[in-house]
């Protein structure tokens, strides 16, 4: 699933181009509150993946898989977000 796929995933569900601070911010509480499934050590750093649902605007939540890398200062940047 490549970027605009994503995109009308996510607008699916009530996010919008005209608000992307909405959908950053339901992106960080994501990992912030969810489960992390999986921390991989790449040469950039730990990889990791955090699953499952997102708040949405809606209200339907869907379960997504979201990437964050660590950087070099300890704050991981968000590398994808994708449905479950």
């Amino acid at each position: 699933m490549h970027g605009r796929h994503k995109a009308r995933f996510f607008m699916s569900f009530g996010f919008t181009a005209d608000d992307p601070a909405q959908l950053g911010q339901a992106l960080l509480r994501h990992a912030a509150e969810r489960e992390v499934i999986r921390v991989q050590e790449t040469e950039f750093g730990r990889r990791f993946v955090v699953a499952c649902s997102i708040r949405s605007p809606d209200g339907r939540d869907p379960c997504i898989r979201s990437v964050w890398q660590d950087n070099a200062n300890g704050i991981p940047n968000l590398l994808t977000a994708y449905p479950a």
